[in-house]
């Protein structure tokens, strides 16, 4: 506790008893925070690289310091604050010109916040600033969550600036309003704890969106597509949702129906269970991993997901000729059209795929009846090719379902034709 010119000490207790009190003094040290610090005014400063050491000196202190920076374009702040025993640090992020909130992230012991924009304070959407001017810096504030405090046991705080990947995400964008806008490609890194990276697809027309994420060696990540809600929903819709592999490994979307306009896709820790609840608790702070995404026309040459149903199926015209991928496991692709009168019997071929078994399925849509299946191959035990020849159809609506015998397989790299004419 830093004493200006004089510093007054209060003792009590709930009644008579002995104590002993020691006061020591000394020169404030550099490196140490400066207590009081619970308001902008009174901030510590922190230099940028260099480790200050504070203390939770109470469940309701907050310690607040001035940091100040003169970054590039494309800079990113690193903080890192240790774990104290028994103390659940918060972190908040303002800004220097009027100390308004602009971010808070949590821990569940120590606290490391990767790829912090520089520029919350210029861009209203988090990013990077479109021309403005350079960003100065921020108030860090640390709060602990804690029954007393931790007055004995010392906390170090960091800050330092790094340079950051020309695609690198920018956090917070730990929801859909603060998405870190995505062209083709992402680097960025699950952490904390709980961190969730979300990416926004703008598109001018309904597209098939392809999604790779890779990396990430000691973090299970999921990889999930969603389409905005629109004006007045809670939050957006969610189209598709994969998680095959594990850490290493790679998590694929191979084709994602997307609408004309903003679409998200949300990279973040796997759920696990522990202790009887589903946690998203994985995080990976020193391995990045990549993002990579196309688009293409939604022309009806591709299937798209979500199509596990009729009721989300697409309506397509006849002849059809597409390709698909069975994925991730489970997966069923359903595809309508409609037969006219007098239409010429029609056949239905699926073509073979390496290391894939695969059935076909032709359904008869009844309006609000179950619809009923009217045709079926399965004839090949193993991959190869599934076909029903000349079958004659009334005028009406129908579906031909792909998927896989007992979902037993699948696979996001080996695409199936189907053709329906």
């Amino acid at each position: 506790m830093a004493c200006v010119e004089a510093c007054f000490v209060k003792v009590s207790g709930t009644g008579p008893q002995d104590y002993e009190l020691t006061v020591l003094g000394a020169d404030p040290q550099p490196g140490q925070e400066l207590e009081p610090n619970d308001r902008a005014v009174d901030a510590t400063p922190l230099q940028p690289g260099k480790p200050v050491q504070g203390t939770y000196l109470s469940a309701e202190d907050e310690d607040w310091y001035r940091l100040e920076v003169t970054p590039s374009a494309t800079d990113v702040l690193r903080i890192e604050v240790t774990a104290v025993a028994g103390v659940r640090p918060d972190l908040e992020v303002r800004a220097l010109s009027d100390a308004s909130l602009l971010a808070t992230f949590h821990g569940s012991d120590a606290l490391l916040v990767r790829d912090l924009s520089l520029h919350l304070a210029d861009s209203p959407d988090g990013g990077l600033p479109d021309g403005g001017a350079a960003g100065g810096g921020y108030y860090l504030v640390l709060k602990g969550h804690s029954r007393r405090g931790a007055p004995l046991a010392p906390y170090t705080i960091l800050a330092a600036v790094e340079p950051g990947a020309a695609d690198l995400e920018v956090e917070p964008n730990d929801d859909p309003q603060h998405a870190t806008a995505l062209h083709e490609t992402a680097t960025g890194f699950i952490a904390p704890a709980g961190d969730q990276d979300w990416y926004r697809i703008h598109a001018d027309a309904p597209m098939v969106l392809h999604a790779e994420l890779t990396g990430a060696d000691r973090a299970d990540l999921e990889l999930a597509a969603y389409a905005d809600a629109g004006a007045g929903a809670e939050k957006p819709r969610l189209l598709a949702r994969v998680n095959e592999g594990g850490p290493r490994e790679a998590e694929v979307l191979p084709s994602v129906g997307i609408p004309a306009g903003d679409s998200y896709v949300l990279v973040q820790a796997a759920a696990r269970q522990l202790d009887g609840k589903w946690v998203r608790d994985g995080e990976d702070r020193q391995t990045p991993y990549r993002l990579s995404v196309q688009l293409s026309p939604d022309d009806g040459s591709t299937e798209r997901e979500p199509n596990d149903d009729v009721a989300t199926s697409p309506v397509l015209s006849l002849p059809i000729q597409l390709k698909g991928w069975i994925w991730p496991r489970k997966d069923v692709d359903v595809f309508r059209f409609h037969v006219g009168a007098g239409h010429a019997p029609l056949s239905m071929i699926l073509s073979a795929v390496r290391g894939v078994d695969l059935q076909l399925r032709l359904y008869e849509l009844r309006g609000d009846r179950p619809a009923e299946v009217i045709g079926s191959s399965d004839a090949k035990r193993g991959e190869g090719e599934e076909k029903l020849i000349a079958v004659p159809l009334k005028e009406g609506d129908y579906a031909v379902e792909v998927s896989s015998p007992r979902n037993k397989d699948a696979s996001a790299t080996q695409a199936y034709s189907l053709s329906v004419e």
